[in-house]
């Protein structure tokens, strides 16, 4: 049995079933129009199941934030072509290389930080699903 619903429907799903703080309502919106595409790509319906999506996507506000939470804290962002692979490969997430990697990202100037970010934003479309939302808050499929 399957249920249509509308991106109302689906955004107010998720405050029903208890999940508003999983995604923002842009955020949402963003996954509502991502499945859709999805499922005309596929020539598929998808079932709505807000606990699936909450265990399948996240939400992030910035590139900062990502890399705080899926540990890209040991990249030197001197040298971050080199080290995007090495963290994959490490999968090193310690606190004190989180606070050693915060320290050395805090110290970049501006520029050298948006080289960093969008070295990162790349290496996050190559490996999953990456579904903008205003330009800097993003979703990703789990991975």
């Amino acid at each position: 049995m399957k249920q249509t619903i509308n991106e109302y429907d689906f955004v107010r799903a998720f405050d029903t079933m208890n999940r508003s703080e999983n995604f923002s309502v842009s955020g949402r919106e963003a996954l509502f129009k991502y499945l859709e595409e999805l499922e005309e790509g596929m020539g598929e319906d998808l079932e709505p199941d807000v606990i699936a999506i909450c265990c399948d996507y996240s939400e992030y506000s910035s590139i900062e934030e990502f890399i705080k939470d899926y540990g890209y804290s040991n990249i030197d962002p001197s040298e971050y072509d080199e080290d995007l692979e090495e963290i994959k490969e490490t999968g090193n997430t310690h606190q004190e290389k989180r606070e050693e990697y915060l320290s050395r990202y805090s110290a970049l100037t501006e520029e050298e930080r948006e080289e960093f970010e969008e070295a990162v934003k790349e290496d996050i479309q190559d490996n999953t699903q990456y579904i903008d939302i205003d330009g800097e808050a993003f979703i990703i499929q789990e991975y």
